[in-house]
This record gives structure tokens, sequence and C-alpha cells, in this order.
């Protein structure tokens, strides 16, 4: 058997949002910043976006998030094609196939992020145990509920350690 699809002829603005991966007031935004997006309304008065409205979805994603234009910009890029008669040759499929690379990449992009921060905090602590241990003066854990500890630090939990004082090691009093 072949592999056929059945295709719309029109997608709701929910179907459209997780196509383009965008938020529905995102759209809702566009229509009034690009006179070439304008969705026709079913009876209800519900937006119905075409295909080709899809593939405009997908070109004003791509200016505005991966080639970093502004709106003006991108509304400039879009008269400037419209004017050449430059037609989007890309298939919506090509362009869908685009989206979902720059989607991943994004996302690996903000896991890196996530984990070199992570690593940088667990520098700092470790730089920070290090002084501590090393200190000359203590290199004992004090903990809040041991009575030979020193009164200003009784009670209080300790900077980046948690509340409830059950593994609360060295450390400065919280503030």
């Amino acid at each position: 058997m072949s592999d056929r699809r059945i295709k719309k002829l029109y997608y709701s603005i929910g179907e459209v949002s997780q196509i383009t991966a965008l938020q529905a007031y995102v759209l809702r935004f566009w229509e009034t910043e690009f006179e070439e997006l304008r969705p026709k309304k079913n009876r209800t008065g519900n937006r119905i976006y075409r295909l080709e409205d899809i593939k405009l979805i997908f070109l004003i994603k791509k200016l505005l998030y991966e080639e970093k234009y502004t709106i003006e910009g991108a509304r400039q890029r879009l008269q400037a094609l419209k004017q050449k008669g430059q037609q989007m040759d890309l298939s919506f499929d090509k362009l869908r196939q685009e989206d979902a690379l720059f989607e991943v990449k994004k996302g690996l992009r903000d896991i890196l992020a996530l984990l070199d921060h992570s690593n940088h905090t667990g520098d700092d602590a470790n730089r920070s145990e290090s002084q501590r241990t090393s200190s000359s003066t203590s290199a004992r854990a004090i903990s809040p509920s041991d009575p030979s500890s020193s009164a200003p630090l009784k009670g209080k939990p300790l900077v980046g350690e948690p509340l409830d004082g059950n593994s609360l090691q060295g450390g400065t009093p919280a503030a």
C-alpha cells in the first residue's frame, strides 16, 4: 500500500499552534503585524488557516526566531520577497522539518545552558566547601541542634542547605 495522507483544507488555530510550536496568542498577534497573514474565519468566527497560511507562519517564525529579524525587519523582508515575485518554493514537509530541527537545536542549547549553569554553581559550592574544611579555625561539622555549637547559629538554617535541619553541615548562617 502506498502512503497516502489526507490533506486538510483548513486548520484551526489550535492545530496550527501545535504544528508550528507557537502559542495561539502569538499567531493572533502576528495577524496584526503582518498584513499577508489573514486567515479566514468560519461561520462561528473561528480562524481557519490554509496550508499557504501555515507556510507563511513558518517563514515568519524563521525570520524572527532563527535569523533574528525584528518585526519591522521581517515585514520588510516579506515585502521584498513579494515584490520580487518569489514564491515559497519549499514544501510544507520541508518547512516542518526545518522548524523541527530549529526547535531541537534550541532545546539542546537550553539544556547546555542549564548544565553550564549548574556546573558553575557546583564549582562554587565545591570551592566554598573546601575553604570551610581547610579553615584553620574549625574543621568539624556544625549543626544548629548541637549544644556545643556557637549561639548565633542555633536554630538558623545554613545558606544553601535544606530548612528541615536534617542534613545541615558547616557553612554560614542564613541572613
